[in-house]
């Protein structure tokens, strides 16, 4: 997890239940840097509770496949309200 220190953005995509995603975050929380970029890989919780688990509120979004992805390489990216407008990709 230590590795993670100096990534961004992550895609987060651990079992979808609630007590997995929000250790999920909690543990990312204790690693990355505040600005790192985390997109969940979600298709039960809307963005406006996922974000919640993570103190990064303004960089937390839903990315989510929306066919197979190795048939159609194509994400929907969904932002919580108060996201920060992104400009750039590492």
């Amino acid at each position: 997890m230590y590795s993670l220190s100096d990534a961004d953005p992550v895609f987060e995509a651990v079992p979808e239940t609630e007590v997995a995603k929000k250790e999920a975050f909690q543990k990312l929380d204790s690693v990355l840097p505040q600005e790192a970029i985390v997109a969940s890989a979600t298709s039960t919780f809307f963005a406006d509770l996922v974000v919640v688990w993570s103190r990064r509120l303004e960089y937390v979004l839903n990315a989510q496949s929306l066919k197979l992805a190795f048939l159609v390489p194509l994400v929907e990216l969904s932002p919580y309200k108060a996201a920060r407008p992104v400009q750039r990709m590492r």
